[in-house]
């Protein structure tokens, strides 16, 4: 519960107002600017906070000075000097202080907390029961939750989960079904994306018959990709990238832009598994969903096949470009620039924000003080609603 004021003189509010222009975001909504700005801590999936900060504000010194308010009735304000530390000294400390430790497949997390990208991809179960009165009668409600947490989606590259994620996922629907599961929630608030071949899969495990994108198209502004850049970049889990020659799209229009609608565009049978979930989905979304945890959320809405709680996800509807990325390794200073080599436009006129989930939940002071997670209660409440 303790609050921080300032950092080296300088007010919260007028530190995330200097850093939200430098967190990249699709679109021109802030939300998923600021919930990139949140912290976590993980040694293997650096914050914008600790890249951006230190260079906004020029820090030099080894310490920062912190004034903080602490919990209480009496509110308190402390000056604290915090020694600046290392990604992995953090992380260390953050585990240590957050109890006992356990193995889940085979990579060490300290009370939940990750200290690897494997750590992102859980499943669990909670069983409730609730009690109401209503109209001079108490009703009660109860049943069996599977949770699957889904904090990532990258299979290449840095950060990557490195088990087959096929394997993960038909063992997981598999105990889902032992476990007789009633209500499954996906839990994708830290997801900030990935690669295609996830979601593709997830979806073969909900009663969706066909897999229908007809209302986006790809487009670039080149056609070849320059030779004297080549040794410097690289992608995911590609030698020789398929769109580092594209000279057999349509164009320029009128913009500028060569497209082809193909790469964009799909109408295929959904190949569902025999223990697909049948039962009531939600799914937990947040401003950090962009890239792939925007389309998933997307895909949640358009099949029907999750009701999703939680805020306005990052992505945007009219397009993103997030598709296809190179990573660019400068030769002498090492600084690796990421840029995208396509966009993803919409056909059809639609607003300029994220994917608005069915049920909007924040969080409040008073439920993070208490240790409450606001969005898994709401949805309790919602089953619990469900059976009076």
């Amino acid at each position: 519960g303790t609050q921080v004021i300032s950092l080296n003189g300088v007010g919260v509010a007028q530190i995330k107002q200097a850093l939200l222009p430098y967190v990249p975001a699709d679109g021109g909504s802030n939300n998923s600017r600021q919930a990139f700005l949140n912290t976590y801590g993980f040694d293997f999936q650096p914050d914008l906070f600790d890249v951006l900060y230190p260079m906004v504000f020029a820090v030099q010194d080894t310490t920062v000075t912190a004034v903080v308010q602490l919990p209480g009735a009496a509110q308190q304000r402390q000056t604290l000097q915090l020694p600046l530390m290392r990604l992995e000294q953090r992380a260390k400390l953050l585990g240590a202080n957050s109890g006992g430790s356990f193995f889940e497949g085979g990579t060490k997390v300290i009370n939940g907390f990750p200290t690897h990208p494997n750590n992102l991809w859980q499943y669990s179960t909670s069983t409730f029961n609730t009690m109401t009165q209503q109209n001079g009668q108490t009703l009660s409600a109860s049943g069996k939750v599977g949770i699957i947490t889904l904090n990532t989606y990258v299979i290449y590259g840095k950060g990557s989960i490195d088990f087959d994620y096929k394997d993960w996922l038909a063992n997981t629907f598999k105990k889902i079904k032992q476990d007789n599961i009633e209500y499954l929630v996906i839990d994708q608030r830290l997801n900030s994306g990935g690669n295609d071949e996830i979601l593709d899969e997830l979806l073969t495990y909900f009663d969706i018959d066909r897999i229908v994108i007809n209302n986006r198209v790809a487009k670039t502004r080149y056609l070849t990709f320059p030779e004297s850049l080549k040794p410097y970049c690289r992608t995911w889990g590609q030698d020789e990238p398929w769109f580092y020659n594209l000279s057999n799209e349509q164009g320029p229009d009128a913009y500028g832009y060569y497209t082809f609608p193909e790469e964009m565009q799909m109408d295929r049978k959904n190949r569902k598994k025999k223990n697909m979930f049948t039962g009531q989905t939600f799914m937990l979304t947040s401003g950090r969903n962009v890239s792939l945890a925007y389309y998933a959320a997307l895909a949640a809405q358009k099949y029907g096949f999750a009701t999703t709680v939680g805020q306005e996800t990052g992505g945007n509807l009219q397009g993103i470009n997030g598709g296809n990325l190179m990573f660019m390794q400068l030769p002498n200073s090492g600084i690796e620039v990421d840029f995208p080599v396509m966009g993803d436009f919409n056909t059809q006129d639609v607003g300029n924000m994220g994917v608005a989930p069915y049920h909007t939940v924040t969080p409040t002071i008073k439920q993070f003080k208490a240790g409450v997670d606001a969005e898994m209660a709401f949805v309790i409440d919602l089953i619990a609603k469900s059976q009076y």
